[in-house]
């Protein structure tokens, strides 16, 4: 399961080389020690980038990005950074700028 999380970041990542959105996946923690996997997104341009519409898939499943509270937004500013983090996760959210 592990290695298709993975998977769908480099689809995500060539399919983002096609749209005229520059989203970089900056950083990533893959299985860490405490479980809590969690994706960086760095918007290095100047123009504002809507992620309500993105989603990571592999072969089991399509994960659509969404706000888990109503403290976040889908909208990823310029010169900006966003960690996608998983619903369940027990990181403390208040350090983010977040989505799930």
């Amino acid at each position: 399961m592990k290695k298709y999380f993975l998977l769908s970041f480099f689809i995500l990542f060539l399919l983002i080389g096609f749209s005229t959105a520059q989203v970089q996946i900056n950083e990533i923690m893959y299985s860490p020690y405490d479980g809590n996997e969690w994706v960086e997104l760095y918007n290095p341009s100047n123009q504002t980038i809507n992620l309500s519409s993105w989603y990571f898939d592999d072969e089991n499943s399509a994960d659509e990005i969404v706000c888990c509270d109503g403290n976040c937004s889908l909208l990823l500013s310029g010169k900006n950074y966003l960690a996608l983090l998983d619903q369940d996760s027990t990181l403390d959210k208040s350090d983010f700028n977040y989505a799930c």
